[in-house]
């Protein structure tokens, strides 16, 4: 489910006090945030390199720029 989903099932289990439901969205909504972090951490080490110009790996050390 995507978080905006989740979020208001979470706002919904607590307006009825089904406390059992907003926890487990809680944990839904946690695990989603650590995927999204880690996919963030491996973005920007994949980016590093293209944008340290003295890296081998940066597009005018390859001759990909002028």
């Amino acid at each position: 489910m995507g978080a905006r989903l989740n979020g208001r099932r979470l706002a919904f289990s607590l307006k009825i006090g089904d406390y059992d439901d907003a926890l487990e969205t809680i944990g839904r909504l946690r695990r989603s945030l650590i995927r999204s972090l880690a996919q963030l951490d491996r973005l920007e080490a994949r980016l590093d390199p293209l944008v340290d110009p003295d890296c081998d790996a940066h597009p005018r050390r390859r001759g990909d720029l002028p």
